[in-house]
């Protein structure tokens, strides 16, 4: 008896703790509706546009405030520019890097270490031919319409999926927080995705 009595007032505890996670699970459940999962992903879309504009001005304006101008796309620049320089062969020295780094943005920011193979650095050698917010901007909007483009896509690789949800499949794509990287750091995301899926594609136009 002693030890049930011990007992009774952590099984209370956990009973009420149960009954009340139980209510508040069901009040998130009636939180998710069609309508709202098709307004969510907009919430977040705008909120990814504008943090994703107000960064960007601000590393633009001043890098030492947040950093650099999308941070990795700046590796891949680094690479593209030291191949086409004078010492092409300092390609992956950290202190070069850094230097060339600096030149570019006129300040002092942490270094983008630039670690990819040597065809990495020729595939970017052409945006390195302009100044880096100009490049970075045009990768931007490349990276955009490429985003865009392997969405639209899902059309041939999910044809009922699209067929009956594509508005919603296309709005949480676009919001979801692989994105927000994407275009934030000026991943080559988009570009790779864009790559594999013509490639499926060519392979299907062979098969077929």
């Amino acid at each position: 008896m002693s030890s049930s009595r011990k007992k009774s007032p952590s099984s209370r505890i956990f009973r009420t703790v149960r009954l009340k996670f139980s209510l508040m699970s069901r009040r998130v459940d009636n939180l998710i509706t069609a309508e709202r999962l098709r307004l969510y992903p907009l919430v977040f879309i705008v909120g990814l546009v504008v943090a994703v504009t107000i960064s960007s001005i601000v590393r633009i304006a001043d890098p030492t405030i947040q950093g650099a101008f999308m941070p990795d796309y700046l590796a891949h620049w680094t690479g593209g520019g030291l191949l086409m320089s004078a010492d092409p062969g300092r390609l992956y020295d950290p202190e070069t890097q850094f230097a060339f780094q600096r030149r570019a943005l006129g300040t002092e920011v942490g270094l983008s270490w630039f670690v990819s193979p040597p065809i990495v650095a020729a595939f970017y050698a052409p945006f390195a031919l302009l100044p880096y917010d100009i490049s970075g901007i045009l990768w931007l909007m490349l990276s955009t319409v490429l985003l865009i483009w392997c969405a639209l896509s899902l059309r041939s690789l999910a044809p009922t999926l699209m067929g009956r949800k594509r508005n919603v499949v296309i709005l949480a794509v676009l919001a979801s927080a692989p994105v927000f990287e994407l275009l934030g750091g000026g991943q080559d995301s988009a570009f790779v995705l864009a790559v594999w899926l013509i490639g499926i594609r060519l392979l299907n136009s062979h098969h077929n």
